[in-house]
């Protein structure tokens, strides 16, 4: 027999970061485009909205514009071609029952990535400041195995 309609259309793995496409809009599009692969003629791509913990949109536009062979949709360049402050990826953590607390690990998150990305919209953050940070478990926080574990890679990688 001929092939499924999921079989040529790889199911995309996007990164979570600021100011991305709206994940559910995304997902929804790749759900219809795989359900159509085979026998109709591709959706067209929607204008997904952009939020501010969405999936990295120069990623989602390469994948939609391979699936589809359509041409990537165009962008607007960048004042200069830089980053745009906050224009950066940050982890996303398992929520658990007694995790880390997020109103104090999300702050820290942003900074750190804000200061390896070299982005200004952030004061930048050192190693040590990071090393003095008190994380303490709560309700409902972030994994605190997944949290350990990013901040021991990146730790490294911050200026003293």
């Amino acid at each position: 027999m001929g092939e499924t309609p999921h079989d040529s259309v790889p199911t995309p793995s996007f990164d979570v970061v600021l100011r991305g496409y709206d994940r559910a809009q995304v997902d929804e599009f790749v759900a219809r485009l795989r359900a159509a692969d085979g026998g109709t003629s591709p959706p067209e791509r929607p204008a997904f909205a952009v939020v501010l913990r969405g999936y990295d949109r120069g990623q989602v536009d390469r994948w939609v514009s391979g699936a589809t062979g359509a041409a990537p949709k165009e962008r607007r360049a960048e004042p200069g071609g830089v980053r745009l402050p906050g224009a950066y990826s940050v982890p996303v953590f398992d929520v658990v029952l007694r995790g880390y607390d997020r109103r104090r690990v999300d702050p820290l998150l942003r900074r750190v990535a804000a200061t390896l990305a070299g982005d200004g919209s952030t004061a930048p953050v050192t190693r040590s400041e990071v090393e003095g940070v008190e994380l303490r478990p709560a309700l409902l926080g972030y994994d605190r195995a997944q949290v350990d574990a990013w901040l021991k890679e990146t730790l490294p990688r911050l200026p003293g």
